[in-house]
């Protein structure tokens, strides 16, 4: 009887022990803010111009997903909503494209963002590949745009969502 009481509670140890490990997605969930330094080329017309170091204000908030490597992150970009659907491996999170509309000299430009982050302790570093097109009036002339570009930044971890 002694022997089939140790054999209980051990297997019950190993199940408390096993819920308690917590899921890779855990580690990502809270409120970033910080900013995103992008640098930018605009080109039109057979011209390009570099645009460096434009300081964007990132706020992200993520939850954890459905599955256990998986996140939801709301992020505010220069008060631009957007959700984004990623993927936790280890330290690291992968999220999905997404593209968003901004506004360059008064016309709307698809711009879009492919975002991955890394944790390191309570800051989430990011990096961004940025690339869109667009049309921008100029003069009453419509003017196709690209634009191309990467972003990078540091977000502090300012809490944890419960």
């Amino acid at each position: 009887m002694k022997k089939a009481l140790a054999i209980v509670l051990c297997v019950l140890a190993v199940c408390f022990a096993s819920c308690n490990k917590e899921k890779p997605n855990q580690k990502f969930v809270g409120n970033y803010n910080g900013e995103m330094i992008a640098d930018i080329t605009i080109s039109a017309l057979g011209q390009s111009m570099p645009i460096d170091s434009v300081a964007m204000p990132l706020n992200m908030e993520i939850t954890a997903g459905n599955k256990n490597d998986e996140v939801v992150a709301i992020c505010t970009i220069e008060e631009e909503e957007c959700t984004l659907n990623g993927i936790v491996n280890g330290d690291n999170v992968d999220f999905d494209k997404t593209t968003i509309s901004k506004e360059v000299e008064g016309s709307l430009v698809d711009l879009t963002i492919d975002l991955n982050g890394t944790l390191a302790g309570a800051i989430l570093n990011v990096n961004a590949g940025l690339e869109g097109s667009g049309n921008v009036v100029m003069e009453g002339y419509q003017i196709p745009v690209t634009l191309t570009g990467k972003a990078y930044g540091a977000l502090n971890k300012t809490d944890v969502i419960q």
